[in-house]
C-alpha cells in the first residue's frame, strides 16, 4: 500500500520536463524526460533537470526521476546549447544560466 500512496504522491507532486539536445548537424531531439518539483521556482526546475542529466558519480540516465528518450546505450551529458521545456516554454542553456526562447 505505501508503495502505491508514494506513486501517487509523486505524481501529484512532481512534473516532466523534457531535455532537449542540440545535435551537431543542426537537429535536436528529446533525451530524457526528468521528474523535478512542480511546485519549485522555473530557474531550479531548470537546474534540477540540468543536474539529473549530467554525469557526475554515475552515468546520468540511471537517475530515479529520469526517464530516458535516446537511442542506443548512452548519451552526453546536458550541456551549453541544449534546450529544457518546461509546459510550453523552453529555456536553452547559456554559459551562465538560462534565456528563454
Amino acid at each position: 500500500m505505501n508503495e502505491v500512496m508514494d506513486r501517487l504522491l509523486k505524481h501529484y507532486m512532481n512534473q516532466d520536463v523534457a531535455i532537449i539536445h542540440n545535435n551537431e548537424d543542426g537537429s535536436s531531439e528529446i533525451v530524457a524526460y526528468v521528474s523535478v518539483n512542480k511546485n519549485l521556482p522555473t530557474t531550479k526546475k531548470l537546474e534540477e533537470a540540468f543536474v539529473k542529466t549530467n554525469t557526475i558519480h554515475k552515468v546520468w540516465w540511471k537517475n530515479e526521476e529520469v526517464t530516458t528518450m535516446f537511442a542506443g546505450n548512452a548519451c552526453r551529458s546536458t550541456s551549453v546549447g541544449d534546450v529544457v521545456r518546461i509546459d510550453e516554454k523552453k529555456y536553452r542553456c547559456e554559459a551562465s544560466g538560462w534565456k528563454e526562447i
